[in-house]
């Protein structure tokens, strides 16, 4: 049946010590870091997304937002830690490893692997990934439907 769950290896973000969150929001702040990340976190939606913009222009942190979020949607530091590997924010991997389980750990060095190994970033922005796939809806869309005649 696997390995029993352990309560003591999961932290809820929301209850990360408080310096090293105030740490990651700080530097997700910076150039709006928060928003290239939210398009990798399962759960996160357009929506979600808006209401950060939102409370970023009260001058309220945008990713603590986020977060908090994604915390309230069952996501732990263990989530937040495999997401900043995968988009390769290793110096936040640095910051929040603390607050992770050891068994992830492992992740800090596969991603400095890679990045030594090669030039290109193996994560495409997310830009580029919801561009085409708007380009294949929009294709779908203005195509005839077959039932349509053309007469």
């Amino acid at each position: 049946m696997g390995e029993p769950l352990n309560l003591s290896q999961i932290t809820l973000i929301s209850f990360m010590k408080r310096d090293i969150l105030q740490q990651i929001c700080d530097i997700l702040d910076t150039d709006n870091t928060w928003e290239t990340i939210a398009a990798y976190m399962p759960g996160i939606h357009l929506k979600d997304v808006e209401a950060c913009k939102k409370f970023a222009s009260f001058s309220q942190s945008p990713s603590k937002l986020l977060l908090r979020v994604w915390c309230a949607k069952g996501y732990t530091t263990n989530h937040l830690y495999q997401l900043f590997a995968k988009t390769k924010l290793i110096r936040l991997m640095r910051i929040i490893k603390p607050e992770v389980n050891e068994k992830f750990y492992y992740l800090e060095d596969k991603v400095l692997n890679l990045s030594k190994k090669s030039t290109k970033p193996k994560v495409n922005p997310p830009g580029s990934q919801s561009a085409s796939r708007c380009k294949k809806t929009e294709s779908k869309e203005s195509s005839p439907a077959p039932t349509q005649s053309t007469s």
